[in-house]
Protein backbone atom coordinates (compact mmCIF):
# COMPACT_ATOMS: atom_id res chain seq x y z
CA UNK A 1 0.00 0.00 0.00
CA UNK A 2 1.40 3.60 -0.95
CA UNK A 3 2.25 6.08 1.48
CA UNK A 4 -0.63 8.83 2.28
CA UNK A 5 0.35 12.18 3.18
CA UNK A 6 -2.24 12.78 5.47
CA UNK A 7 -1.49 16.61 5.88
CA UNK A 8 -2.16 16.39 2.38
CA UNK A 9 -4.92 15.36 2.12
CA UNK A 10 -6.31 17.80 4.71
CA UNK A 11 -4.92 20.84 2.48
CA UNK A 12 -6.57 19.08 -0.24
CA UNK A 13 -9.76 18.80 0.82
CA UNK A 14 -9.64 22.22 2.69
CA UNK A 15 -9.06 23.11 -0.49
CA UNK A 16 -11.71 22.14 -3.09
CA UNK A 17 -14.08 23.15 0.12
CA UNK A 18 -14.41 26.35 -1.97
CA UNK A 19 -16.79 26.64 -4.06
CA UNK A 20 -14.61 28.88 -6.47
CA UNK A 21 -12.06 25.98 -6.46
CA UNK A 22 -14.33 23.91 -7.83
CA UNK A 23 -15.28 25.69 -10.09
CA UNK A 24 -12.19 26.39 -11.38
CA UNK A 25 -11.10 22.81 -11.01
CA UNK A 26 -14.41 22.07 -13.14
CA UNK A 27 -13.30 24.82 -15.86
CA UNK A 28 -10.60 23.09 -16.97
CA UNK A 29 -11.42 20.15 -16.73
CA UNK A 30 -13.25 20.98 -20.16
CA UNK A 31 -10.47 23.07 -21.67
CA UNK A 32 -6.73 24.99 -20.72
CA UNK A 33 -7.59 28.61 -20.00
CA UNK A 34 -5.38 31.38 -19.25
CA UNK A 35 -5.42 33.64 -16.02
CA UNK A 36 -7.03 36.37 -17.92
CA UNK A 37 -10.10 33.72 -18.99
CA UNK A 38 -10.17 32.24 -15.25
CA UNK A 39 -10.90 35.64 -13.78
CA UNK A 40 -13.37 36.13 -16.02
CA UNK A 41 -15.18 33.34 -15.89
CA UNK A 42 -14.67 33.08 -12.19
CA UNK A 43 -16.48 36.79 -12.60
CA UNK A 44 -13.67 37.48 -9.43
CA UNK A 45 -11.19 40.07 -9.63
CA UNK A 46 -7.15 38.86 -10.85
CA UNK A 47 -6.03 38.90 -7.05
CA UNK A 48 -9.10 36.44 -5.84
CA UNK A 49 -8.85 33.75 -9.42
CA UNK A 50 -4.88 34.29 -8.51
CA UNK A 51 -4.96 33.09 -4.83
CA UNK A 52 -7.06 30.18 -5.71
CA UNK A 53 -4.59 29.08 -8.86
CA UNK A 54 -1.40 29.10 -6.29
CA UNK A 55 -3.28 26.58 -3.40
CA UNK A 56 -4.65 24.64 -6.85
CA UNK A 57 -1.10 24.81 -7.97
CA UNK A 58 0.86 24.27 -4.87
CA UNK A 59 -1.29 21.28 -3.95
CA UNK A 60 -0.37 19.71 -7.28
CA UNK A 61 -3.59 19.68 -8.98
CA UNK A 62 -3.41 22.45 -12.15
CA UNK A 63 0.23 23.59 -13.82
CA UNK A 64 0.52 26.05 -16.39
CA UNK A 65 2.53 25.79 -19.52
CA UNK A 66 2.66 28.36 -22.44
CA UNK A 67 -0.23 30.95 -20.31
CA UNK A 68 -2.29 28.13 -20.25
CA UNK A 69 -3.81 26.19 -16.86
CA UNK A 70 -4.61 22.76 -16.95
CA UNK A 71 -5.59 20.14 -14.55
CA UNK A 72 -2.84 17.46 -13.53
CA UNK A 73 -3.48 14.04 -13.17
CA UNK A 74 -4.06 14.57 -9.20
CA UNK A 75 -6.85 17.60 -10.66
CA UNK A 76 -8.76 15.26 -12.99
CA UNK A 77 -8.81 12.40 -10.44
CA UNK A 78 -10.27 15.25 -7.68
CA UNK A 79 -13.18 16.12 -10.23
CA UNK A 80 -13.94 12.67 -10.23
CA UNK A 81 -13.87 12.34 -6.93
CA UNK A 82 -16.03 15.50 -6.86
CA UNK A 83 -18.27 13.97 -9.43
CA UNK A 84 -19.11 10.65 -7.34
CA UNK A 85 -19.51 12.98 -4.42
CA UNK A 86 -22.45 15.02 -5.99
CA UNK A 87 -23.87 11.36 -6.91
CA UNK A 88 -23.90 10.17 -3.70
CA UNK A 89 -25.11 13.42 -2.12
CA UNK A 90 -28.22 13.72 -4.92
CA UNK A 91 -28.42 9.86 -4.63
CA UNK A 92 -28.78 9.56 -0.37
CA UNK A 93 -30.04 11.25 2.31
CA UNK A 94 -27.02 12.66 3.90
CA UNK A 95 -28.81 14.63 6.81
CA UNK A 96 -27.73 11.94 9.30
CA UNK A 97 -24.47 11.16 7.68
CA UNK A 98 -20.61 12.90 8.17
CA UNK A 99 -18.99 14.23 5.41
CA UNK A 100 -15.63 13.18 6.53
CA UNK A 101 -16.94 9.51 6.61
CA UNK A 102 -18.20 9.94 3.37
CA UNK A 103 -15.49 11.80 1.75
CA UNK A 104 -12.94 8.87 2.98
CA UNK A 105 -15.44 6.35 1.65
CA UNK A 106 -15.09 7.54 -1.96
CA UNK A 107 -11.60 8.09 -1.93
CA UNK A 108 -10.91 4.42 -0.94
CA UNK A 109 -13.80 3.24 -3.55
CA UNK A 110 -11.68 5.19 -6.34
CA UNK A 111 -7.89 4.08 -5.84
Amino acid sequence: MAYVDRNQVERVLKIISSKDSRTLLSMLNKYPLKHTEISKNLEKSSNISSYHIRRLKNSKMIKVDKGYYFLTRVGIETVKLLKAFETVCLTFDLSDASADGIIKSIVVRHK
